[in-house]
């Protein structure tokens, strides 16, 4: 390949899943990528099928938290990680992908918002957290493009705009409505 596609004259989008082998092999040869994971980054996937029945090729859906812990230098399921500081500098960014086969302009902000955020903040900041310590920030941004007249779809009730931290279980054996009740015991003793 690199005698045909020269590293100094091509940047190679990859369009695969985060699994593939092809974004490592091509930063060990020099290539610099932008990356496109299909398993986290589309997000036209979870819909209906339009050439068959039943669900489109790359369903589930891409909820946001998964579009937030894609990190484009890590495969989703660890089968590799780019450490080297030289091969993550020629990861030069990623992008979210809308394909129009089954969104048109009544649909297409509600598709890519707020969940194309939560890959801008990924590629902008490179958290070292998760999810989770975004969720608050992403409820207060989806409202923030609401209100300026982006139809971005809904990621929470209301109720828990209104009541940060308190929808979201951070941990399955911890109970919020346990922790609530005990804080108000404690604050009445």
């Amino acid at each position: 390949m690199t005698t045909y596609l020269p590293q100094s004259d091509y940047i190679i989008e990859v369009w695969e899943p985060s699994t593939t082998q092809a974004i490592p092999t091509l930063l060990t040869q020099n290539y610099s990528i932008i990356v496109c994971n299909s398993d986290a980054w589309y997000l036209d996937c979870g819909f209906g099928g339009w050439v068959v029945e039943g669900n489109n090729w790359c369903s589930p859906y891409k909820e946001w938290q998964l579009i937030y812990d894609n990190k484009p230098y890590q495969a989703l399921n660890g089968n590799w990680i780019i450490t080297d500081p030289t091969q993550r500098k020629r990861i030069l960014g990623g992008e979210v992908s809308l394909w129009s086969e089954q969104a048109d302009a009544l649909s297409m902000d509600s598709r890519i918002w707020p969940r194309a955020a939560a890959s801008a903040e990924r590629l902008w900041s490179d958290p070292t957290t998760n999810w989770l310590t975004a969720d608050d920030r992403m409820q207060l941004h989806r409202y923030r493009l609401v209100d300026r007249g982006v139809g971005a779809d809904t990621l929470q009730p209301y109720w828990c705009l209104q009541n940060q931290g308190l929808c979201t279980l951070h941990n399955q054996h911890k109970d919020p409505k346990k922790e609530i009740y005990e804080q108000l015991i404690n604050n009445n003793k």
